[in-house]
């Protein structure tokens, strides 16, 4: 306890802060404060931008790959349909077959194919035909008059086969 007591002084030393500035006028505070109002606002309307142009992005994106999945299921279904209609056109052509279609009018219908027709050949009227060697020797008036009643014969069957033939046409455009 042998120790004197002393006085401790405090001198007050102004603190030196760095970046301190000093006071400034109401003024030019709300100058500073609208600044930086202004660049807060810039700042989250840039910030706002930025983050609608990233998800148009991402739709744009979403869009051309929902397109190229479309694009791919119609050239599929493009492809199926395509062989498809092959396949139909091939079964059309067998069915189609003559030979197919003439072994089935056989069995199922009893068809027959037709044998070649037959035709009669008359000459005109202008032509004297050949007279054979029977006709030529018999030179009588009976044989001119047959001849002459033949021909009216012949001329009155080619009319009615004719009538015939034409059937409803015929008496429809006489009425």
């Amino acid at each position: 306890m042998g120790l004197p007591a002393r006085k401790i002084e405090y001198e007050e030393r102004p603190i030196k802060r760095s970046g301190a500035r000093p006071r400034s006028s109401a003024a030019a505070r709300r100058k500073t404060r609208h600044a930086s109002t202004l660049i807060t606002q810039v700042s989250i309307l840039a910030i706002a931008l930025l983050a609608f142009a990233g998800v148009a992005r991402v739709a744009v994106a979403v869009r051309a790959a929902e397109a190229a999945i479309d694009a791919h299921r119609l050239e599929r279904s493009i492809r199926t349909e395509l062989l498809q209609s092959r396949k139909l056109e091939a079964d059309c052509s067998a069915l189609e077959a003559p030979s197919r279609i003439g072994t089935l009018a056989a069995s199922a219908l009893n068809m027959r194919t037709t044998s070649p027709p037959k035709y009669i050949c008359v000459p005109p009227a202008d032509e004297k035909p050949e007279r054979s060697r029977d006709a030529a020797a018999r030179k009588d008036a009976g044989a001119t008059r047959t001849s002459g009643l033949a021909a009216l014969v012949e001329e009155l069957v080619a009319s009615e086969a004719q009538a015939l033939l034409v059937g409803d046409v015929g008496l429809a455009s006489s009425r």
